[in-house]
């Protein structure tokens, strides 16, 4: 009886294994059959896949847009680079176009200047301290330069030499203050009024006229230029214009005062003249 029983549980085993087979072989070989099964299972495996796959797409987003974030700062990095590049040149260009412009100017001033020595010199020597006491010129030409000479910025007069070396010289300005005694003349309506150009007045900031040979009447903006009457200095080198007269009992003892064509903060070339 119990043999009976295994053999029949060994038959109904088979035969399920077998309705089984055959079973997912009518399935296999029904195409629109195996479709409607796989197509759930798909949609499930790529909605979690989407799903698992989620947390490392927003890794490589992250790292797109940390990327992106170098890219731009070491781009801006590069730009601002080259703008104070750009500004830097643009001040050096700048620098030498005002500084052609001097030297032109100086070019052209010497070319109207008359006397026979002529040469341009570049300030190479300016001290804080002595700013507007002196200072020294690189000279082209320094064969021709010598004590005494005077020395124009700009086509005005500023100075003269005080010292010539193998190729410098050295220049004593006019405001510092020191006593020149340069023969000077005034332009009036009526004549021309000679005197000596002095010293510098530091507090009014202009030259001192004293020692003149008339007594008329002399006007604020009245032009001043040198007169060449001592034998050493060129005559007609712009001084300035005059500003206001100190009266005096004696009119020849009067002092006019001038205020300096020259401008003696920006002295980059000089023209130094003689005979």
């Amino acid at each position: 009886m119990k043999k009976v029983r295994i053999s029949r549980f060994v038959f109904l085993t088979v035969l399920s294994l077998l309705l089984i087979s055959f079973s997912f072989a009518l399935i296999f070989r029904n195409s629109s059959l195996v479709s409607a099964v796989s197509s759930p299972i798909r949609s499930f495996v790529f909605r979690i896949d989407y799903l698992v796959s989620a947390p490392f797409r927003a890794i490589d987003s992250m790292n797109e847009e940390v990327k992106n974030l170098f890219d731009i700062y070491a781009e801006n990095k590069r730009l601002k680079k080259k703008v104070a590049e750009l500004e830097d040149q643009s001040d050096l260009v700048s620098s030498l176009k005002e500084e052609n412009e001097k030297l032109n100017s100086e070019v052209g001033m010497q070319s109207s200047v008359t006397s026979q020595i002529s040469t341009i010199g570049r300030v190479i020597v300016r001290s804080p301290v002595s700013w507007y006491d002196a200072l020294t010129v690189k000279l082209g030409n320094p064969g021709t330069v010598r004590k005494k000479m005077l020395v124009l910025s700009d086509g005005s007069l500023v100075g003269s030499v005080t010292d010539v070396r193998s190729d410098t010289a050295s220049v004593s300005l006019l405001t510092n203050g020191s006593n020149f005694n340069i023969p000077i003349k005034i332009k009036t309506d009526s004549t021309e009024v000679y005197g000596l150009l002095e010293h510098y007045d530091l507090d009014k900031k202009c030259f001192v006229i004293t020692d003149l040979n008339s007594s008329v009447d002399i006007k604020s903006g009245a032009t001043v230029v040198t007169s060449g009457l001592d034998g050493d200095t060129v005559a007609n080198v712009s001084v300035g214009t005059v500003s206001s007269e100190k009266s005096n009992s004696e009119s020849l003892k009067r002092v006019i005062y001038v205020t300096p064509a020259a401008d003696f903060s920006d002295i980059s070339y000089v023209t130094i003249i003689g005979d």
